[in-house]
C-alpha cells in the first residue's frame, strides 16, 4: 500500500511544471493635466451700427445714410407729385364725364307698297329712314364752354407733368446714381403716352400710367336711338342703334382720346307688319340710355316737318 502511494505521488510530481512567480505589473503612466481654459466674460450690449471700412474713416456708414436719405426724400416727393397730378386729372375727368345731349335727327317713313299684298293675314315690309347730323363731339357735353375748359385743363396737366419730371430728375441727381427705390414706388412712377385728337388740334403728353388710366375715362352712359313702327300705341317692331359717342377712348400700350367729328349718317330700318297693323301705322323715335329697355307701349308725339332736335 505505501509503495503504491509513493509511486503515484512520484508520477504526479514528474508531470507538473514548476511554477515561477509572475513579475509585478507596473502602473499605467498618467497623462499630464492641461490647465483649464479661460471662459470669456459676458459680451457687451448690442448697439445699432455698421462696419466701417478698412481705413476706419466712416465712409461705409456715410454711404448707407445717403442711400436711406435718398429713398425717404424721393418717396416724399413722389407722394406730393401724386397729389398734385391727381387733382389736375380729376378736373379733366369731371369735364369729360359731363352728361351729353343727343344729335339732330329726322325720322321719315317710305310709302307702303300695297300692290304686293295678297293675303290679309300676311306680313309685309315697312321701312323707316333715320337721318342723323353729328356736330363736333365736345359740343354735346353740357357746359357753357366745354371745348375751352377741357383744353385748358389738359394743358395744365401737361405742364404739370413736365415740371414734375424736372423736379424729380434734379432731386434724384443729389443721390447715388441708379439708387434702388421700392418696387411699389417704381411701378407708380411708370408713364404712358397720351394723345388727344380734337377736331381742330392734336395734343400729346406723357402722364403717370396709373393715374391716366384711372381718370382719362368716360363712365357716363351713352345714348341709343330706338326706331319703331307703332300701331294703336303698340310697338310693332323696335330697332336699336348705338349713337356715336362724343369722345372715343382707346387704351392699350398708349392712350388715345378722339373727339367725334361732324358728319351725316343715314340708316334704314325694315319692320314686318300685317295689313291690319298697317292701318294707322306710324313711326316713333326714342333716345334711351345704352342697354336700357324702353316701354313697349308707344307715346306718339307730333313732330315738326323739319324734324330733329338736340
Amino acid at each position: 500500500m505505501n509503495l503504491a502511494v509513493l509511486l503515484l505521488v512520484g508520477l504526479l510530481g514528474g508531470c507538473m511544471k514548476p511554477t515561477t512567480p509572475l513579475p509585478s505589473q507596473a502602473p499605467a503612466p498618467q497623462k499630464a493635466q492641461k490647465p483649464p481654459f479661460e471662459i470669456d466674460g459676458l459680451p457687451p450690449a448690442l448697439t445699432a451700427g455698421c462696419f466701417d471700412d478698412a481705413d476706419g474713416d466712416g465712409s461705409a456708414c456715410d454711404r448707407l445714410d445717403l442711400l436711406e436719405d435718398g429713398q425717404k426724400t424721393l418717396q416724399r416727393l413722389h407722394r406730393q407729385q401724386t397729389i398734385e397730378m391727381t387733382a389736375a386729372l380729376e378736373k379733366v375727368h369731371s369735364i369729360m364725364n359731363r352728361p351729353a345731349n343727343t344729335p339732330t335727327v329726322r325720322l321719315s317713313a317710305n310709302p307702303l307698297d300695297t300692290t304686293a299684298w295678297v293675303d290679309p293675314m300676311g306680313v309685309y315690309p315697312a321701312t323707316l329712314v333715320l337721318r342723323i347730323e353729328y356736330s363736333r363731339g365736345l359740343d354735346y357735353l353740357r357746359g357753357s364752354d366745354t371745348v375751352d375748359e377741357l383744353k385748358t385743363a389738359l394743358y395744365q396737366a401737361k405742364r404739370l407733368a413736365e415740371t414734375q419730371k424736372i423736379q424729380w430728375r434734379k432731386q434724384k441727381n443729389k443721390f447715388p446714381r441708379n439708387i434702388v427705390l421700392p418696387d411699389d414706388l417704381t411701378r407708380e412712377r411708370a408713364t404712358v403716352a397720351v394723345r388727344f385728337n380734337f377736331v381742330d388740334e392734336t395734343l400729346n403728353m406723357t402722364l403717370p400710367d396709373r393715374l391716366a388710366r384711372k381718370h382719362l375715362s368716360r363712365e357716363t352712359v351713352p345714348w341709343d336711338a330706338v326706331v319703331a313702327h307703332v300701331s294703336n300705341k303698340e310697338i310693332v317692331q323696335p330697332h336699336r342703334l348705338q349713337l356715336a359717342s362724343p369722345l372715343m377712348i382707346k387704351a392699350g400700350g398708349s392712350i388715345e382720346i378722339v373727339e367725334l367729328s361732324p358728319s351725316l349718317d343715314r340708316r334704314e330700318f325694315v319692320s314686318r307688319v300685317t295689313p291690319q297693323e298697317a292701318c294707322g301705322l306710324a313711326g316713333e323715335l326714342r333716345f334711351v340710355a345704352r342697354d336700357s329697355t324702353p316701354p313697349m307701349r308707344a307715346k306718339p308725339q307730333g313732330v315738326a316737318q323739319s324734324g330733329g332736335g338736340r
